[in-house]
């Protein structure tokens, strides 16, 4: 194992009283503090199915065993580590040489501060450079925030091995994800989620000229309904089709899609959507914009019923300003962070007691289901998960094609 003769610095936060914090390779002296880290993790999550602690003297020989095709690497807060991550063998058979596994560990008292993703990020970023095929990744059962982290880095979960490990007398299942490397010169095409983005028969809807496209698209569905807050479904709508006609096939297939044929939104626009409920082709990314209307519809069964439904399958589910009633009232915001426009915090607090509201953020990304505040705050959510999907340059392109000044700030639930 060689030390990297560079770093790299990253703001984690907008929080003006968090420090940034640096990436850099590991070196042998940061045994002691590598074991210290994993042994937090030993002793009190399900996160690694060790069970004893493990010396320094340990970690010393486990980093010796990583080569310049396996680095490891340590984050730093002010010259002290934080958090630590690998890519380790598979296997030590010839033929799974292009396959490697990621792991990465982050100090209780420093979570839930983007380091582990930006860990994350620089394993895919090192198995690509280095010409790996696939990265896998464990998940045990309870590691609910691991799980979100690698749906939200593009990592599908690929199967489950029921109750392979005992720990804290509990028999536990552990989840498989995998993340295909694309070569470099195809880094754009949109990579698959936990519902893989383009997987299935192929099949479509023949009633519009949006038809549900081939496997190497996402189709996007933003939903429709009387009152809708007209900028909080333009505003995506014009980011996905900009974004997906940078890419080369086209990447995105962007539809409206309502319960009803016609819809008028605020202020008297009408819209006839592409589709109706009952037609919609697949969905890979759902966005639930918001407005006056949602108001009414938290109360539309079948319209609840329908968002609850797809999102069982779609890759990522969205909602703008008040759509996170919507998403609320459907029971997918339980537990997670959230945010809605700024005269809707409370009524969401009721809606979901068990959801942590945030006033200051214009989106919170929980993985999986990313939540924005009122209005404009949809298209920074949406230049997100353009960056997360496509890459930063054709978010970037797309901000500059629409002349918006994207605001980048993020809060990334744990």
């Amino acid at each position: 194992m060689n030390p990297s003769d560079g770093s790299v610095e990253l703001t984690n936060s907008d929080d003006s009283d968090v420090a940034p914090f640096t990436i850099r390779r590991a070196e042998y002296s940061d045994a002691g503090v590598i074991a210290e880290i994993y042994n937090e993790a030993i002793g009190s999550t399900t996160a690694t199915f060790d069970t004893e602690p493990q010396s320094e003297e340990t970690r010393r020989h486990w980093l010796e065993s990583h080569d310049d095709r396996h680095p490891v690497f340590v984050a730093e807060v002010n010259q002290r580590v934080v958090g630590w991550a690998a890519l380790t063998k598979w296997s030590d058979r010839p033929a799974y040489d292009g396959t490697v596994e990621s792991a990465f560990y982050v100090s209780e008292g420093d979570r839930g501060r983007g380091i582990g993703r930006a860990l994350k990020e620089r394993l895919i970023s090192e198995a690509r450079r280095l010409g790996f095929h696939t990265i896998l990744s464990r998940a045990a059962q309870g590691s609910d925030a691991s799980l979100h982290l690698n749906e939200a880095m593009g990592f599908r979960h690929i199967g489950t091995m029921k109750e392979v490990g005992l720990k804290f007398g509990q028999r536990l299942d552990v989840h498989m994800m995998q993340l295909m490397l694309a070569p470099e010169d195809d880094s754009t095409q949109i990579p698959p989620s936990d519902a893989a983005i383009g997987e299935g028969d192929g099949s479509s809807v023949e009633s519009s000229q949006n038809q549900a496209t081939s496997r190497t698209a996402g189709n996007v569905a933003i939903l429709l309904f009387d009152d809708v807050e007209v900028l909080d479904f333009c505003g995506p709508f014009e980011v996905f089709s900009v974004a997906g006609n940078l890419t080369d096939p086209p990447s995105l297939n962007v539809f409206t899609v309502a319960e009803n044929s016609s819809i008028r939104a605020r202020n008297g626009l009408t819209v006839i959507p592409d589709y109706t409920l009952s037609n919609c082709p697949r969905v890979d990314v759902l966005l639930v914009p918001g407005g006056i209307g949602s108001r009414k519809e938290v109360n539309n069964k079948p319209l609840i019923d329908w968002i609850r439904t797809t999102s069982k399958t779609a890759g990522l589910v969205l909602s703008v300003c008040t759509g996170a009633l919507l998403l609320g009232k459907a029971g997918l915001l339980d537990g997670l962070g959230a945010t809605t426009h700024h005269g809707a915090f409370d009524v969401l607090r009721e809606t979901v007691p068990t959801a942590t509201v945030h006033e200051q953020r214009r989106f919170v990304d929980n993985g999986r289901i990313i939540t924005s505040a009122g209005i404009a705050a949809g298209i920074d959510m949406s230049l997100h998960v353009v960056a997360r999907r496509l890459g930063a340059e054709v978010a970037a392109a797309t901000a500059s094609h629409m002349e918006y000044p994207w605001q980048q700030d993020e809060d990334v639930a744990s």
